[in-house]
């Protein structure tokens, strides 16, 4: 039908979808403590001045806030990431390659595997929350 291979349409459509979920996920997720907290402060305000419920509702607030507050300066490094995500199996691609000519090439394919497992290391290290500075660098 058409010459279409199926089995790499498939794979391709694969890779996009869990992507797609991926970075749906991430912008999603982004403001979800900010909206849990405005949930809870118009459920207190909807709750009796001496409900038992309400007190421990506002221990909560107070505690989600104070989380808030430690996770303000986490930040992903996403330029770091996607430079990562590209050169990390482009490098896996070289290293085979060399690896497949043997001979001298075999001490080049060394380095390149040796950069593919920089970059994968990088790869997750930048895409993980934590304190940044401004140029995205772990503070330490």
């Amino acid at each position: 039908m058409l010459g279409i291979n199926w089995d790499v349409v498939i794979k391709i459509l694969t890779a996009l979808i869990t992507l797609g979920t991926a970075i749906f996920g991430y912008f999603k997720g982004k403001e979800a403590p900010h909206d849990l907290i405005k949930k809870e402060a118009e459920i207190i305000h909807l709750l009796p001045e001496s409900s038992a419920g309400r007190k421990k509702l506002e221990e909560l607030l107070v505690k989600h806030i104070e989380a808030l507050e430690v996770k303000d300066g986490y930040k992903r490094n996403l330029s770091a990431f996607f430079i990562s995500f590209i050169l990390t199996p482009l490098m896996i691609v070289f290293t085979v390659r060399l690896i497949s000519l043997g001979g001298w090439w075999q001490l080049l394919a060394a380095v390149t595997g040796f950069c593919a497992l920089v970059f994968l290391y990088g790869m997750f290290d930048s895409i993980q929350l934590a304190p940044r500075n401004e140029n995205g660098t772990r503070k330490k």
